[in-house]
């Protein structure tokens, strides 16, 4: 570790250099400050085997959960507990104070507007919609008692005295299947046994830091209990806080950030490329200038998303600010099921049942198209829906005939339905079918065609000729083209299709996996594939 005068003396030498102490906005998604849920995934152990136990489970979590208003320096969280559930977070931290036998969340001394029964409440209120999954919470006396007529646990049994959905069965290391639709105690309090032992969890809680540079140190204790999880037995409880505060906030922990903004900028450590290329190795390089690069700080957040992107196996994972990224890729780590036809993936999440999530488009789309009016096209069967780019939504009114207003255009031939679309360009989309395509400007809605795929799309060959799946225009010079379990990239300016291709699906689409049925870039400015 670098001396707090050698930091000074860095500092110095950076500021000499005209190299900012502050980088440029940074917003990655695995950290959010913003007061909302991130995510949507309320079913997301629907899809988990139910014969896994606890311990076979990556779960999302938060370390002091109820810690929502209590400024910078004790602030946690900005979600509320019910959307943290609703953003697919199952293992929590709640801090009780019993004080007038009753128990008010806080946060050390700090308390704050929630008492346990509002916790219990939300429990059971998601659960007994979201049958298919379970709530872990650490529970544990915080602060010092007042006032009380009874003990800890006589004010515990009242509260739980309402709820039938606790779980009591005899195991340390219940199965799924036995927890849904329950949850589960983490006991950090003496008398009966409530649940799990909080102290027979494998734990990194390396909380204390001094200064901003003690970051470091932090993400290697999480970085190697993201390991030993890995890598060690699955009869094991693991937990890891990705928190810490003490002389720093724990915002900047979680996200390296100057402020709590979610696009705030990151702080700069003081050091540079390649002075100091071997020092903090897992930090980002940024602001380069001939051949000089700041070390930037990275939050844990960050971090922990990064490593964990590939695959493996986490354990619980307890973070404060949890972003959608974050919560998602620590989700897909225990190897989801597939949900089949008629789902989506917003591109880097899992996938989540069209219906339900698109207003009244209930299943999946044949093609996408995004117009150059705000808009984007959904063509099902012989019928399409127009969604509105800005929000996401399906526009009221929805669907109309392909035949009442495109085919006069497409052609009586193409009223029935299309295969894909794709926009070229500002003024230009093609439409498949068969083994045909059509050319449209989408200013004058002039259109050329149909012409044979074979012959107007260079390289595109075998089964590539007829039935294309999807298309998509990613934005970089290339259209990707879907056909079964592989695509096709065709190079924009060359009008060919680079070499290398067709190639599997699965593996270099991130989440997305085996057939595609549509897919579209500029929605919501995400990129959504159907199935």
């Amino acid at each position: 570790m670098i001396s707090i005068k050698h930091k000074a003396v860095l500092g110095l030498f950076t500021g000499v250099l005209g190299l900012s102490q502050v980088t440029l906005a940074h917003d990655n998604g695995a950290y959010n400050h913003d007061y909302r849920a991130v995510a949507n995934n309320p079913e997301w152990m629907s899809r988990v085997d139910g014969s896994k136990r606890v311990s076979e489970l990556s779960l999302p979590g938060t370390h002091d959960t109820m810690s929502i208003k209590s400024g910078d320096i004790w602030q946690n969280q900005t979600m509320t507990l019910m959307q943290q559930l609703d953003s697919g977070v199952r293992v929590f931290d709640m801090r009780t104070r019993h004080i007038n036998d009753s128990f008010r969340m806080h946060h050390g001394m700090i308390a704050q507007d929630t008492y346990f029964d509002d916790v219990l409440s939300d429990i059971n209120n998601f659960l007994e919609a979201n049958p298919s999954e379970t709530v872990l919470f650490r529970l544990r006396s915080e602060h010092s008692s007042e006032n009380n007529t009874r003990s800890y646990e006589e004010t515990l049994k009242e509260y739980l005295g309402s709820t039938t959905r606790r779980y009591t069965g005899a195991s340390d290391n219940p199965s799924l299947d036995e927890v849904r639709g329950k949850f589960v105690i983490l006991q950090e309090f003496s008398g009966a046994d409530y649940g799990i032992p909080y102290g027979n969890l494998d734990k990194q809680d390396d909380y204390s830091l001094s200064t901003n540079w003690d970051l470091y140190d932090k993400w290697t204790a999480v970085k190697n209990h993201l390991n030993k999880s890995k890598n060690g037995s699955r009869d094991t409880l693991y937990m890891n806080y990705l928190s810490g505060a003490g002389g720093s906030m724990p915002y900047f922990v979680s996200s390296g950030h100057s402020s709590p903004g979610t696009s705030a900028a990151r702080l700069a450590t003081g050091l540079t490329t390649p002075g100091w290329n071997s020092s903090y190795p897992d930090f980002p390089r940024v602001s380069c200038f001939i051949g000089i690069c700041t070390i930037a700080f990275e939050g844990t957040n960050v971090l922990t998303a990064d490593y964990i992107a590939n695959g493996g196996f986490a354990g619980m994972v307890m973070a404060d600010f949890p972003g959608k990224r974050l919560i998602n890729n620590i989700i897909n780590l225990n190897n989801l099921a597939s949900l089949g036809d008629n789902s989506y993936y917003n591109y880097g999440d899992s996938a989540a049942p069209v219906a339900g999530n698109w207003n009244q488009m209930q299943v999946s789309p044949d093609a996408l198209i995004n117009w150059d009016n705000g808009k984007t096209y959904a063509f099902v069967g012989d019928n399409y829906y127009r969604i509105d780019n800005s929000n996401g939504n399906v526009d009221s009114g929805y669907p109309y005939t392909i035949s009442g207003n495109w085919g006069g255009h497409l052609g009586s031939a193409w009223a029935d339905g299309i295969d894909a679309a794709v926009k070229w360009s500002n003024s230009t989309a093609y439409f498949f079918k068969g083994s045909q395509y059509i050319g449209m400007n989408m200013d004058t809605e002039k259109t050329w065609g149909p012409y044979e795929i074979s012959s107007g799309w260079s390289g595109m060959t075998g089964e590539f000729t007829r039935d294309i799946d999807a298309a998509i225009n990613w934005g970089n010079g290339k259209i990707y083209l879907f056909k079964g379990d592989q695509y096709m990239r065709y190079d924009m300016d060359d009008h060919s299709i680079d070499s290398g291709y067709p190639a599997p699906i699965e593996g270099n689409w991130s989440t997305v996996t085996g057939e595609v049925m549509s897919a579209s870039k500029g929605i919501s400015s995400s990129a959504y594939f159907f199935k």
